[in-house]
C-alpha cells in the first residue's frame, strides 16, 4: 500500500492522496482485508506457501535464522 501512496503523493497533494487513499480502502478491499488484516494474514500464508513450493532453500535458511518469510510479504 505504501507504494500506491507514494505515488499518490507525487501526483496530488497530501490531502488529495490521502482521501484517494481513503476511497481505494472503503471502495475497493474488502471490509475484511484491512478492519481485522484478515486479508494480509491470508496474503502472507499464501506468500509462505508458495516460497516453501518453489524456492525451499530460502525458506530452510530463513528458518535457521528465526526469520518469519511472512514479513517479507507484508
Amino acid at each position: 500500500m505504501n507504494f500506491i501512496v507514494g505515488r499518490l503523493v507525487k501526483l496530488m497533494n497530501e490531502e488529495e492522496a490521502f482521501w484517494t487513499t481513503c476511497m481505494i480502502l472503503e471502495t475497493i478491499l474488502p471490509l475484511d482485508y484491512y478492519s481485522n488484516m484478515i486479508g494480509v494474514l491470508i496474503d502472507q500464508r499464501v506468500f509462505y506457501i508458495l516460497l516453501k513450493k518453489r524456492i525451499p532453500e530460502i525458506v530452510e535458511h530463513l528458518d535457521k535464522l528465526q526469520f518469519d518469510p511472512s514479513l517479507l510479504a507484508f
